[in-house]
Parts: C-alpha cells; structure tokens; sequence
C-alpha cells in the first residue's frame, strides 16, 4: 500500500513537471490568488510564496503598534485526498519590520512531505520592500525511521514606480536545493517569478505573472480580482501551459478573511484551494 502510493505520488510529480511551466515542491500549497499570481499580489500573504506581501500589505498603518494575521489554507488536488495539503502561517508587523512564520504539509502518515519556514520583509521606502525567508523542506516514509530533508532560501521584493502599479520579484530555492525520497536524489528547481499588478478605483485588480524554472518553460498567470461590495470579491484567472482556467470567490466579516479558488486541469480534473485568515 505504501508503494503504491508512494509511486502514485512519484508519477504526480513527473507529470505536474511537464504539464505545467512551474514546478512547486507538493509541500507548497497553492494560493487563492486568481491564477495563483502571487509575485505582485499584496492583498495578503501566501506561505511560501513572495514574503514581501507581508510589509507591503499592511504598509499604510502608520502607528507604531504591533499588527499581526493569521491563516489556514487548504488544497485539494485533483478531488483526492491522498494528494491534498495543509498550511498554516502567522506574520506580525512592527515598527522595524514584519517577520511571519508558517508550515505547510502533503501527503498522508505512509508518505508526506513537509516545509516549514521562517521569513522576514521590511519597507526601505513607502515604494519599495525587499524579504527574505529560509525554509526546511522534508519527507518522511512509514518504512523509513529518519526523514530526509534539506535547508533552501526564498527572496522576493515589490516596488510601486507610480501609484497603484506594483512591480513584485520572487526566487524560491535559487541555489537549488535537492532532496532525497525513496532512496533517490531529486532536484527542487530554482523558481524565478516576475509580477505586476494594477489596482483600478481601489476596486478591481489586474494581476500578470511570468515564471521561469532552471528545468522547465516559461509559464504565464493572468488573473483580475473585483471587489464587488465591502465584503465580498469575486476572481477570474487562467494559467499555462496547459491552459488552466479558474474561479474565486470571497467573503469577509469584520477581521475574517474567507476565500476559495476552483481550477480545472484537463487532464487531471479540478482542484479547489480555500483559505481562512484573521487580522489584528
């Protein structure tokens, strides 16, 4: 049973590395970002994706108290449980800077792989904000007493050349890191993200995104947000390639954040992501 699933996994990741431009460790859950475009997205912070959202979101509190979210995000690959994964993550925003924290699980007991990281952003400007963030990515067997696991680095920054048009850079392992699993030694690829977004009336987003993997092809996000009332937005994304289309739809009620975002794979089916954050 463990093989099995060991080698249904295996062959998920073998084909999620050819058909799609970008290649994410399974551990890395997706975000609800419409079309997953998170490199210039700051509305809020994904785990593991760009760090410098967690000053940059927050940067028109002018007090000198401290401000701090949290989240739990979940995705479900494809329908199956076997493949979903969890995270969770915390950020505090303070005079100096904001630092967050946060962990992120796939898989089940007879197989799972694990990340787990600590990051830091700060605003050298009201424009500009650079991060930086290490992780420690693992995996653990049933059949296995020791995991394997390997230390790896993230940077990002974002910057505002005029108002409402956000420029966000984004390098997840780009000293590319490997990881052993089954015995075997695997590449985690250098994921290089270029973002930009455009916020209208401060109501809809535009969002652009362009990856790049040492291993694979180019990849392209492009998704809008519209906040439709104060507490409800609704989004529209599409990614490649494969073309991979996707809805989204929030809701909010005084600090609560609630959003989900549903994708279709043609070959594999949908793929649904919710998220449920606080702000305080």
């Amino acid at each position: 049973m463990t093989k099995r699933l060991l080698s249904t996994i295996l062959l998920l990741t073998a084909l999620l590395s050819h058909a799609a431009a970008q290649y994410e460790p399974l551990a890395i859950t997706a975000s609800t970002t419409p079309a997953n475009a998170t490199a210039a997205y700051h509305g809020s912070w994904t785990p593991f994706h760009n760090p410098s959202a967690m000053a940059f979101s927050r940067r028109d509190l002018k007090d000198n108290n401290i401000h701090g979210s949290a989240s739990l995000l979940y995705n479900n690959r494809f329908a199956m449980a076997a493949l979903s994964s969890f995270s969770a993550a915390t950020s505090v925003k303070t005079p100096l800077a904001s630092f967050g924290a946060a962990f992120s699980r796939f898989g089940m007991s007879a197989y799972n792989e694990n990340i787990v990281g600590i990051a830091v952003s700060r605003m050298f400007t009201r424009r500009f904000a650079m991060s930086v963030g290490v992780d420690y990515y693992y995996v653990e067997q049933q059949e296995v007493s020791r995991h394997k696991g390997n230390a790896l680095c993230e940077v990002g920054l974002m910057y505002e050349p005029y108002d409402n048009l956000v420029i966000g850079l984004h390098s997840f392992n780009p000293f590319m890191t490997k990881i052993v699993i089954n015995g075997k030694g695997f590449d985690i690829s250098a994921v290089y993200s270029l973002g930009i977004s455009y916020s209208y009336d401060g109501h809809v987003t535009l969002l652009g995104q362009l990856d790049r993997s040492v291993k694979q092809d180019w990849g392209w996000h492009l998704g809008v947000e519209w906040k439709i009332l104060s507490w409800m937005s609704a989004s529209v994304g599409c990614q490649g390639a494969p073309f991979i289309p996707d809805l989204g739809l929030g809701l909010s009620w005084k600090d609560f954040h609630l959003t989900s975002r549903f994708s279709h794979h043609y070959a594999l089916g949908n793929t649904s992501t919710c998220s449920l954050s606080y702000l305080f």
